[in-house]
C-alpha cells in the first residue's frame, strides 16, 4: 500500500542475481485523496555496473600495491640470506665463518617470516609492543647492510643515548634497513660515507642517516614518500620502501622526514616518541666501522 504521498526507492528487478536494479518512484496526484499515482521507473542498471567496476578495479590496485610491498620488504633479508649462504658455500671459508653464516641466515629467515606478518597485520597497532633498545637494532641492521653491500662505503655510528623505548623492534629494523640500504646506493661507491646517529630530543628518540651522495632529486623532493616515486631505474625499485617506512613511523605515533644537506648528500630524520621506562643517557659513544 503506498502512503497517501507517494513513494520513491531502489528495486532489484529481474531474477536474482542479474544484476538489474531500478529507481522507481511513485507521485501522488488529486489532492489529500489521491486519484491516482504517476510511476517513473528508471533502469539504473549500467551505472550499478560501473560503481561495481570501479570498486573492483580499486581493490585490484590495493592488492597489486600491498604484494609489490611485500616483494620490497623482502628484498633486503634475503640479500642478507644470500650473501652468508654463498659464504658458508665457499670452500675455502673456515667451518667457524661457515656456522656463523648459518646462524645469520636462521637470524634473517625469521626476519623474514616477522615481516610477513607486520605486512599482513599492516593496518592493526601492535597489541603489546616490546621494550627496544635503539642503539642495538642500529648496530643490528648495520652489521647485516656490511654483509649485504661489501666493500662499498664506510658507517659511522654515533650514538648519544642508549635509552629504550616500547615499539616494534621489527618494524624500527625495518624502517632502518631501508634508509641504510638507500644512503649505500645513494653514496659514491668506494668513497661513500653513511653517518647514522642517535640521540634523544624533546622527549623523542630521533634516528639520522645520512649519506654523502648528490642529494635528493629537486623534481621529487615534494613526492618522495608518495608511492611508486623512486629515483632508481624500474628494475632497481619500486617506490615504496619511503611510503611504507613513513606509514610504519607513524603507526608508532611517530614521524620521518627528509632533507638535503649543507654539503653535500641527504638525511632521513626518524622521530619515535619516548613512553614507558627509559634507561638514562650514557657518554658519547662513537665507532666508525669500515664496510
Amino acid at each position: 500500500m503506498l502512503a497517501g504521498n507517494g513513494w520513491s526507492g531502489v528495486l532489484a528487478v529481474g531474477p536474482a542475481g542479474s544484476g538489474k536494479v531500478a529507481h522507481v518512484s511513485a507521485i501522488a496526484f488529486g489532492g489529500q485523496d489521491p486519484g491516482g499515482y504517476q510511476v517513473i521507473v528508471i533502469d539504473r542498471s549500467e551505472e550499478v555496473v560501473r560503481d561495481r567496476e570501479s570498486q573492483r578495479q580499486a581493490r585490484l590496485a590495493v592488492l597489486g600495491s600491498t604484494l609489490a610491498g611485500v616483494a620490497h620488504e623482502m628484498k633486503n633479508p634475503l640479500q642478507v640470506i644470500l650473501a652468508h649462504a654463498e659464504l658458508s658455500l665457499d670452500p675455502a671459508a673456515p667451518s667457524t665463518d661457515a656456522r656463523e653464516s648459518l646462524e645469520v641466515v636462521e637470524e634473517q629467515a625469521g626476519r623474514l617470516n616477522g615481516l610477513v606478518h607486520e605486512l599482513l597485520g599492516f593496518s592493526r597497532p601492535d597489541a603489546q609492543p616490546l621494550e627496544t633498545c635503539l642503539a642495538a637494532a642500529i648496530s643490528r641492521v648495520i652489521g647485516l647492510q656490511r654483509v649485504s653491500h661489501g666493500r662499498r662505503v664506510t658507517f659511522r655510528e654515533r650514538i648519544l643515548w642508549e635509552g629504550t623505548l616500547f615499539a616494534s623492534a621489527v618494524r624500527i629494523e625495518q624502517i632502518l634497513a631501508n634508509l641504510i640500504s638507500n644512503a649505500v646506493d645513494a653514496a659514491p661507491s668506494g668513497k661513500g660515507v653513511i653517518e647514522v646517529e642517535l640521540r634523544r630530543e624533546d622527549g623523542d628518540a630521533v634516528i639520522t642517516v645520512a649519506d654523502n651522495g648528490t642529494g635528493i632529486d629537486p623534481m621529487l623532493r615534494d613526492r618522495i614518500f608518495d608511492p611508486f616515486v623512486t629515483s632508481k631505474p624500474a628494475s632497481e625499485g619500486t617506490g615504496l620502501g619511503l611510503a611504507i617506512c613513513r606509514r610504519l613511523a607513524a603507526g608508532m605515533g611517530g614521524s620521518l622526514t627528509a632533507h638535503d644537506r649543507p654539503e653535500s648528500g641527504a638525511e632521513f630524520r626518524l622521530r619515535i616518541p619516548i613512553s614507558g621506562h627509559a634507561v638514562e643517557p650514557t657518554p658519547l659513544i662513537d665507532r666508525a666501522v669500515v664496510a
